[in-house]
């Protein structure tokens, strides 16, 4: 009785406390019945601020083969970079990262690469690329690590990139989080400048506790003030600097 007119309960803003108490306790064949519901619903759910939660709630304790329609029917109706750009569809491809396997996900995996740079700057977007950045494959972590390491600049300086940031400088490899803390030491002033981001602190942690010989000298030379002006203080002079161009008075 409790799962009857799932649909509608998981969209109703009381029901859907119920059905996420239930789904950890549930049988499998519990589970199958509602599963079976949500076929043909997954964007009606999705797109609800209720139905959402109890959907993620599937996701997590349910078998990521009985569920796989949910994958083919969000990607009927967008494809990932405009779902992980949707206030509740990034949540649930978060979950779909966290449980599915590579081999069901590749071409989801594969298109928010191509997309990386702009989703590491969204709102929303970004929270998907530090699910990513923490349980893709290492073969897409690392392509994901040298996108941000090729656009640092704007990726640093950013309050949702710089989060994505922390994630590639807390579960890269090692050669890839030495890569990241090159590519942030050597414009001036970006370390700095994430002091005040979110992130940011957490971000320049990691950064001394990889850094080592040169780079640690570097990275307590600009925090401790020798660097030039904090970009958010002078964003077009360091932006000038890089590029070559004269620095404007």
């Amino acid at each position: 009785e409790a799962f009857k007119d799932f649909v509608e309960k998981a969209l109703d803003c009381r029901a859907c406390w119920d059905l996420q108490d239930y789904i950890p306790d549930c049988s499998t064949a519990e589970l199958k019945f509602m599963a079976n519901q949500l076929r043909g619903h997954v964007r009606e759910v999705v797109e609800s601020p209720h139905g959402n939660h109890v959907l993620q709630c599937m996701l997590e304790f349910m078998a990521p083969k009985a569920l796989h329609f949910v994958l083919d029917e969000l990607l009927a109706w967008a494809p990932a970079p405009v779902l992980a750009r949707h206030r509740y569809g990034c949540r649930v491809l978060e979950r779909i990262l966290e449980h599915f396997g590579e081999a069901s996900i590749k071409p989801l995996l594969e298109d928010l690469l191509y997309h990386a740079k702009e989703l590491c700057l969204h709102p929303f977007g970004n929270f998907v690329m530090q699910v990513f950045m923490e349980h893709a494959p290492a073969t897409y972590r690392k392509s994901l690590i040298e996108i941000i390491a090729q656009n640092m600049v704007q990726v640093a300086s950013d309050h949702n990139g710089c989060a994505v940031l922390e994630k590639g400088l807390s579960y890269g490899e090692e050669a890839e989080r030495k890569m990241l803390v090159k590519s942030i030491l050597k414009v001036e002033g970006l370390l700095p400048s994430m002091k005040s981001l979110r992130g940011g602190a957490t971000a320049i942690d990691r950064v001394l506790d990889i850094a080592t010989g040169w780079a640690l000298s570097e990275a307590q030379r600009q925090l401790n003030g020798g660097a030039a002006k904090m970009i958010n203080k002078g964003r077009g002079r360091w932006r000038a600097q890089e590029s070559g161009r004269p620095r404007r008075k």
